[in-house]
């Protein structure tokens, strides 16, 4: 477990999972940037059960509040099989969390986390265009702005740009 101020990141357990899946299913926890698809409980037990939702390439931890309440999920990816770069996404489920800061201190958390212990450069979130919360978080966490990537996510029915932000090892 990773313990900050506000909030702790702590490892998915299989007592969380029918509630994790119930959070992750419901779409109207993901509000309008987060992505739409929906995977079974079948797939979504399957991928726990192999993995714990946690490998080299991909972390899932849970954004838990101070009486252990999951209010969100943060998790890291590997970008392409030829970088070392990871990606960083995150979502709180519940309106009245956000807001209050504890994306941040998760993404700090989370950030500071796996440059101490993986040997990567460069770790990137990419943001939707009009998605102001998520550009102050990046921001607040330290990271910078890297451009916009064309047509890079399906949303709403259509491909949107996305900004990226990216801190670098250089700068940790």
């Amino acid at each position: 477990m990773i313990i900050g101020n506000k909030i702790s990141l702590r490892l998915v357990t299989e007592n969380d999972l029918q509630n994790l899946y119930n959070l992750i299913s419901n779409l109207n926890n993901r509000g309008r940037y987060f992505p739409q698809t929906l995977m079974s409980e079948v797939d979504f037990k399957k991928k726990f059960y192999d993995t714990g939702f946690w490998t080299e390439d991909f972390g899932r931890l849970l954004i838990v509040d101070k009486q252990n309440r999951i209010i969100g999920s943060i998790y890291y990816f590997k970008i392409a099989i030829y970088s070392d770069a990871l990606e960083i996404g995150y979502i709180l489920f519940d309106e009245h969390s956000r807001g209050k800061g504890y994306t941040t201190e998760a993404l700090i958390m989370l950030t500071n986390y796996l440059f101490s212990t993986k040997s990567i450069g460069r770790i990137q979130l990419r943001v939707s265009l009009d998605n102001e919360a998520s550009k102050k978080v990046a921001i607040k966490a330290g990271f910078q702005f890297d451009g916009v990537r064309k047509a890079v996510l399906f949303l709403d029915g259509k491909h949107v740009d996305l900004e990226e932000y990216v801190k670098l090892r250089l700068h940790y």
